[in-house]
């Protein structure tokens, strides 16, 4: 394990690829910054460009990491959840929290590997990619389940049964016929969810 710090010596994530660690050494990128236990830093601004286009715009922008948020909710007695860490890293982890939240999730296009890798007789090699739409409905589309169910489209299969989970991944069918599906709103680049905070987790 190896110890990163950025540039002004705050602490990153660890990392167990030294073959990386040796390569931003040997290029100066970074410098030895302790030998035991082993650690580096960096000598580049790593904070994303994101991050850099907000400090040029705004100016109450500063950087926060995991284990700020984790300290807090563990000092304050808060469960581990997506509401809680969103308090803690806005500073408020004892305010009152809203009857629902919303939880959002970019949703990938398709397959990037355009054929397989095996070629076929006549040197030919089968697309890896699913046609776009099947059964009328495509990848990620938001439908409704019998008895009310709420969920989006994770996997398809040609027999027309799907695979339908919510966004944080808790399935709702292994496999439901696409007859049985009732389509709410086609696909987005962002993916929503709300999720109702007084009711069971995926009532």
């Amino acid at each position: 394990m190896v110890y990163v710090l950025n540039k002004n010596g705050k602490p990153l994530m660890p990392t167990k690829r030294r073959g990386k660690v040796r390569h931003l050494l040997e290029d100066g990128k970074a410098k030895v910054a302790k030998l035991e236990p082993s650690a580096i830093q960096l000598l580049y601004d790593s904070t994303g460009i994101y991050y850099n286009r907000l400090k040029e715009e705004y100016t109450d922008v500063s950087m926060t990491y995991g284990y700020t948020a984790k300290n807090t909710r563990n000092r304050n007695g808060l469960e581990k959840d997506h509401a809680a860490d969103a308090r803690c890293t806005g500073g408020n982890p004892l305010a009152v929290p809203l009857d629902a939240i919303y939880m959002q999730k970019a949703a990938g296009k398709r397959n990037r590997q355009i054929h397989k890798a095996t070629v076929n007789k006549g040197g030919k090699r089968k697309l890896n990619q699913s046609p776009k739409c099947a059964f009328g409905f495509q990848l990620f589309d938001r439908v409704q389940m019998p008895g009310g169910r709420k969920g989006f489209i994770f996997g398809r299969r040609s027999s027309g049964s799907f695979d339908v989970r919510t966004l944080d991944g808790a399935k709702l069918s292994a496999g439901i016929s696409c007859k049985k599906l009732n389509l709410l709103s086609g696909r987005t680049a962002i993916l929503t969810e709300k999720e109702d905070m007084r009711l069971p987790p995926h009532a």
